[in-house]
């Protein structure tokens, strides 16, 4: 449990640093094992001239953090100048999330930056597996946000986005905002009580012609679309809906046994 001096002496681990035409990073590629452990009261910084933000600001192909979850952790910038990138495990990921939870955190940005409730960027070979963001407050005007993860590029599989709450104007996608070309989501499921009337899209805000989502759930109360009009790549044949007590998806089957009758 982490007191707000304490917050202050912790630096991202990992970053990408941006310096006019200077770019340096140095990403975490070693492993994390959190082994169950959970870090709370954590405060996330803004160290100058950095755009990624997290715990983990940069972890890179063959690091891996696992097994950790941050909870009642929070970042707020009143920076308005720099777009941040921000994710309340990790800014961005080359590398290997896997079994990793944030519970009841807040990102709040002044100028309209983009988040990710776990992970903001997952990019190149990343994947992100047996992951959950629960309860987590989005709060400022203009961001971009993915309940789970901002932009994937990559590979997420098995996680869940449940409870978020969102305060401003914002675009958002409950699982993901942007689903780049050649990435993989699938075996995931949205549970949101409260959602904004507009600039909300069940699963992604956006999806590309060449990524692949697969089996894929949301509550049925989420009265949109599982993708935002105008950004309207068919994935209706790959996602579902499912009731109040996750007891059976539209075609017969409990969530769970559809998730996992795959992988």
């Amino acid at each position: 449990r982490f007191t707000e001096e304490e917050s202050k002496r912790v630096q991202p681990i990992g970053f990408k640093k941006y310096s006019g035409n200077d770019r340096k990073s140095l990403g975490f590629k070693d492993c994390f094992d959190g082994l169950g452990h959970v870090i709370s009261n954590l405060q996330i910084l803004t160290p100058a001239h950095t755009q990624h933000q997290g715990l983990f600001g940069f972890v890179d192909e063959g690091g891996k953090v696992k097994n950790l979850t941050l909870e009642n952790c929070s970042y707020i910038n009143v920076e308005t100048s720099i777009k941040q990138h921000v994710g309340i495990l990790v800014g961005v990921n080359y590398g290997m999330i896997i079994n990793c939870s944030v519970k009841s955190c807040v990102i709040e940005n002044a100028n309209p930056d983009l988040a990710g409730g776990l992970v903001c960027d997952n990019w190149d070979k990343g994947v992100i597996l047996n992951c959950s963001v629960d309860d987590v407050l989005f709060r400022g005007n203009g961001l971009s946000i993915g309940g789970l993860c901002y932009e994937n590029g990559a590979t997420i599989l098995n996680s869940c986005v449940t409870q978020c709450q969102y305060l401003g104007e914002n675009m958002i996608g409950g699982l993901c905002h942007n689903q780049g070309t050649s990435s993989i989501l699938a075996n995931c499921y949205v549970a949101l009580l409260d959602y904004p009337e507009n600039n909300f899209a069940s699963i992604a805000y956006k999806v590309t012609a060449n990524s692949v989502v697969r089996t894929c759930y949301y509550s049925e109360h989420i009265l949109v679309n599982p993708v935002y009009e105008g950004y309207n790549y068919d994935i209706q044949d790959n996602v579902y809906t499912f009731g109040d007590s996750y007891i059976t998806t539209n075609d017969g089957k409990h969530l769970l046994d559809a998730l996992n009758g795959w992988i």
